[in-house]
């Protein structure tokens, strides 16, 4: 069996012949997550035998037991107005990893920097510096399935400040950001996300 991780989950239905691939677990490691998964295969069990049921979510050629998540990343970090960099990584003192088989592919759903801007704040901004504030937001960043990659974005940080049309005392300050992103394929480097960051003086 393709073992990605230590624990590995895998499904064993009754219907199985022996030449069956059988789903893994992909979703979050957590109490409520694995309990949740497990307690929908039981009501299965208990309605009929149920029919194997494999999806190939992320078309790597390994059946996954539904679409799904493997980690979900979120928060506010307070920083320095100086360089630095953020790294995820697979870390655990309970599990053991194979790095040869470690994928972090990932979306980023929102990267932002500064204060979280207004409704107003958003109908003063011009376009382009709306765009910039989030220019990460949605992408998608996919590795090679059989090859250990590291992911890396550089993003240089730029201060705005504009004045509303109304004349108003305050101008609506933010932050855009321009960013250029590669990746690493380096045998024996454990697969990670690094997030490069250099906010410019004013």
């Amino acid at each position: 069996y393709r073992i990605d991780a230590f624990p590995t989950i895998l499904v064993f239905r009754k219907d199985d012949t022996g030449t069956t691939q059988h789903e893994s677990y992909h979703g979050e490691r957590s109490v409520n997550a694995i309990t949740g998964w497990a307690e929908h295969f039981i009501a299965q069990a208990k309605k009929a035998i149920p029919a194997t049921r494999t999806v190939d979510a992320n078309k790597d050629g390994v059946a996954d037991s539904h679409h799904a998540t493997g980690c979900m990343v979120s928060g506010l970090l307070h920083v320095q107005r100086a360089p630095g960099m953020l790294k995820i990584q697979a870390m655990s003192d309970s599990h053991e990893f194979n790095w040869e088989t470690m994928d972090v592919s990932h979306v980023i759903n929102h990267l932002s920097f500064g204060p979280f801007l207004s409704e107003h704040a958003w109908q003063v901004l011009p376009a382009h510096i709306a765009a910039s504030v989030g220019a990460l937001d949605d992408k998608v960043f996919s590795s090679d399935q059989h090859i250990p990659t590291t992911h890396e974005h550089f993003v240089k940080v730029v201060r705005h400040e504009v004045t509303p049309p109304s004349g108003a005392k305050d101008p609506v300050v933010s932050y855009g950001y321009v960013a250029h992103s590669n990746n690493i394929q380096k045998a024996g480097e454990v697969p990670t996300i690094r997030l490069n960051y250099d906010i410019l003086p004013i």
